[in-house]
């Protein structure tokens, strides 16, 4: 038994399968050679159009001054870090102005449109619903 029977006995069926495939296609070009020139012109024309701008990107912008003129352009530059970062803010607070003297005292005239008095009439339901309140929450601790 030679190498290639070895071969075909571990391969088995995929192997036979791409024999089948390969007979079918060269029976398919033999059948229709206008299919197989056009199958090899556009496999030609891919092949020199790969070459070609390999070629291009490898020559190209080498030997002309408009790649160094581009590459001087987009060069990396250091940028300052003040374009990154706030300025300081300064370490002291401006001084206050207050619109009037403050007062050291104040007199019963002074309070008296702030005050009321909690024994008056309109305050008393307040203090009522707040004794009704206090009074449940002392019931239901025990």
């Amino acid at each position: 038994m030679g190498w290639w029977d070895s071969i075909r006995q571990a391969a088995g069926r995929s192997l036979s399968a791409a024999e089948g495939l390969a007979g079918k296609s060269t029976k398919f070009f033999q059948t229709r050679p206008k299919a197989a020139l056009i199958y090899l012109a556009v496999c030609a024309a891919l092949l020199i159009l790969c070459v070609t701008a390999i070629m291009m990107s490898v020559w190209g912008n080498t030997r002309t001054g408009s790649g160094q003129d581009l590459s001087e352009a987009f060069s990396p530059r250091a940028v300052p870090p003040e374009e990154f970062f706030l300025p300081d803010e300064p370490d002291f607070l401006p001084e206050t102005i207050p619109e009037r003297e403050r007062r050291e005292s104040w007199t019963t005239d002074d309070v008296q449109p702030f005050w009321q008095n909690p024994l008056d009439e309109g305050t008393l339901v307040y203090t009522e619903l707040m004794s009704k309140g206090i009074d449940d929450l002392m019931e239901r601790v025990p």
